[in-house]
């Protein structure tokens, strides 16, 4: 069917190059330049009946702004809700029967978009949609889905829709977020007694306190403890993949990429046996995704009988297995002056002179004229040690490292090994009145 379409296509010979159409069976182009992340990544699938995929395609095709499907095989018995996709507007539909055909389209709830029904003609199963992107600027996307049976004229009727649609300029690039790689700690292979021991037996100081100084008494202090904590806490390489969903593993990807594989293969060589065997596999993805979403549910609900949870790491679970999270992404768009903004700098940047200007005041307050001296200074503070061990003992080991890189985790494992270093270094500080450069440099 793909080399048919393709034919027939070129023997229309229609230069359509001011629009997109993203045509059932027709493999795509590469594209242009994928940097500019201001433009828009639109899909098309021929996915042969919606409802039983939408587990699919809401892992697969989530970070594309604008979805469409053919041969979704719905009618009026199926809502939009039953449809819905999180994260974009309510399904722009036309469909058929439960058995075969209709067209559909999704939008992220980001974008601002107008249902063109006055380009679509009869007897065509064609969506149009204009849609505006993020620079502001108006283009149509189409999605057609052509029948295996259907004669010659359906080009007739395509040409007449097209006809009313070059009008419009289209102008976008397409982007991805790839993985990347990056080096964690591997606590379970941590030896946290031997980390102890060894900062037990350290000479604080003779390796930190050596100087007068206090910015070399504090990287003094950094490196002692990063060497001695990499030789007791390896470190491993993780993959981070952006576009992932949270219940996504292995398996489900290589599967993935043997579907992908078949299916090629089952197109170029239209074999009856290549496509079962393509069958099968997108079969068995569409199991082991809801199974891994189950299992990422239960594990989820699990934790939340856990009397150790943090409160906050329980809220974001409850507000994640309940559904009840709210909608944190960007209004769809912001009219001003008449015009549509839809891209976040532009609505910031409207928000932000929009408060500027309310916020203005006639006159400059006075600033008091006080000259008197400080009550006491900083020299005349002393910090204990006991002080400092209550801090570390109450370190959320789920926050983030801070820019030395030194993980919340391990300070509160070695608190009381490392609480007499610090507070004599603390005490340096104020007793020089001086704070660390590093430290005044990452604020």
């Amino acid at each position: 069917m793909c080399n048919d379409l393709a034919h027939d296509c070129k023997t229309q010979a229609v230069n359509y190059k001011t629009f997109l159409l993203l045509v059932a069976g027709i493999e795509q182009n590469p594209g242009p330049d994928q940097s500019n992340k201001k433009n828009l990544k639109i899909v098309h699938n021929n996915v042969c009946s919606l409802l039983p995929k939408l587990d699919l395609i809401n892992n697969e095709l989530h970070e594309y702004d604008i979805i469409c499907i053919s041969e979704s095989h719905l009618d009026k018995s199926i809502t939009d809700d039953q449809i819905k996709l999180n994260g974009f507007h309510k399904p722009i539909r036309l469909d058929r029967n439960r058995h075969g055909g209709g067209v559909t389209i999704y939008v992220k709830n980001s974008l601002h978009f107008i249902i063109q029904n006055d380009i679509s003609v009869s007897n065509l199963e064609l969506l149009w949609v204009e849609v505006r992107n993020y620079s502001n600027e108006k283009f149509l996307v189409g999605v057609l889905y052509r029948p295996p049976n259907s004669n010659s004229n359906i080009w007739d009727l395509f040409n007449e829709s097209v006809d009313k649609a070059l009008d419009f300029e289209i102008s976008f690039k397409t982007f991805k977020q790839h993985s990347f790689k990056r080096q964690i700690r591997d606590f379970k292979r941590a030896d946290y007694e031997g980390l102890k021991n060894q900062l037990n037996d350290t000479d604080w100081d003779d390796v930190v306190f050596n100087s007068n100084n206090i910015n070399d008494v504090y990287m003094n202090f950094v490196r002692t403890f990063e060497s001695t904590v990499n030789r007791y806490i390896p470190t491993k390489t993780i993959t981070v993949r952006p576009n992932d969903k949270p219940f996504m593993n292995n398996l489900i990807r290589n599967k993935i990429r043997h579907r992908n594989r078949i299916h090629h293969k089952a197109k170029t060589s239209n074999n009856p046996d290549h496509w079962k065997k393509f069958r099968e596999i997108r079969n068995e993805i569409i199991s082991l995704v809801r199974k891994a979403k189950e299992d990422y549910k239960c594990k989820l609900t699990s934790q939340l009988i856990d009397k150790n949870i943090p409160p906050g790491k329980w809220w974001r679970i409850a507000k994640s297995v309940s559904n009840f999270t709210k909608n944190r992404e960007s209004p769809p768009f912001l009219e001003h002056d008449g015009q549509i903004f839809i891209h976040p700098l532009d609505k910031s940047e409207i928000l932000n002179n929009h408060f500027a200007n309310i916020a203005n005041i006639d006159t400059e307050p006075e600033i008091p004229d006080n000259n008197e001296p400080p009550p006491c200074h900083l020299n005349k503070f002393v910090i204990t040690e006991k002080e400092i061990l209550d801090q570390l003992k109450i370190l959320n080991v789920n926050k983030p490292a801070g820019p030395d890189g030194i993980s919340p985790r391990i300070l509160k494992e070695v608190a009381s090994f490392i609480s007499k270093p610090l507070t004599k270094l603390f005490n340096m500080s104020l007793s020089v009145k001086q704070a660390y450069s590093y430290w005044k440099e990452k604020i």
